[in-house]
């Protein structure tokens, strides 16, 4: 367990290190949310109810921006509560504020590293729509492999990053660490973007 701790916490205190275990299992619960909303735009357009939605005057990159929405709306919703949780929970306890501090820090990053789940899932949707629901949740088992148990198996740490959960900013004693904040923010962008761009040629494929 120290070992975990001290891989996902950085080094930090044990306060902190339980911080960004909790935080990166509420994240990789936002990803599911996240997921699962876009993987619903697949079904729909299997089940035809995509069709019906496009034959109304709804352009298709309107129709998936809704799904990319809703699906942040969910992460946020998954990551607030969340940190209200942890918020009462410093509150009944009396224990360091500073820990309030280091939860809103690391909520935040987690909600930027469900975010990329929910961007390649989109990427999926748009290249290989059919793959998109195995593939998709396929990325986010490998995000908890990685993320949660790299560091217990000792994997290199080159490997343990290439999960958001781990990548996402946290805190470090009393500084934040950003760890790969600028590379999760370019995926997000990147591939929101090209999703919604691919989205305006890709024919609807009704069948699974």
């Amino acid at each position: 367990m120290q070992h975990l701790l001290d891989a996902l916490a950085g080094g930090g205190g044990l306060g902190q290190g339980m911080v960004v275990i909790f935080f990166m299992i509420v994240g990789l619960l936002g990803a599911c949310a996240g997921v699962q909303t876009v993987c619903r735009a697949r079904q729909d357009e299997v089940h035809g109810t995509a069709e019906l939605v496009l034959a109304a005057p709804v352009h298709r990159v309107r129709w998936l921006a809704s799904y990319l929405l809703i699906a942040g709306v969910g992460i946020v919703s998954v990551l607030t509560a969340g940190l209200l949780g942890a918020i009462l929970g410093v509150l009944a306890s009396g224990g360091d504020w500073s820990l309030a501090h280091d939860a809103l820090v690391t909520a935040g990053g987690q909600a930027l590293a469900a975010a990329v789940f929910v961007v390649a899932t989109a990427l999926l949707f748009v290249l290989l729509p059919r793959a998109t629901i195995p593939l998709g949740w396929t990325l986010v088992m490998l995000g908890i492999l990685l993320g949660l148990f790299g560091a217990l198996f000792q994997l290199p740490e080159w490997a343990v990053n290439l999960s958001p959960l781990v990548a996402a900013p946290t805190v470090v004693h009393d500084a934040i660490d950003p760890k790969g904040l600028w590379w999760l923010v370019g995926v997000v962008i990147v591939g929101a973007a090209a999703s919604l761009v691919r989205m305006r040629r890709r024919e609807l494929a009704a069948r699974g």
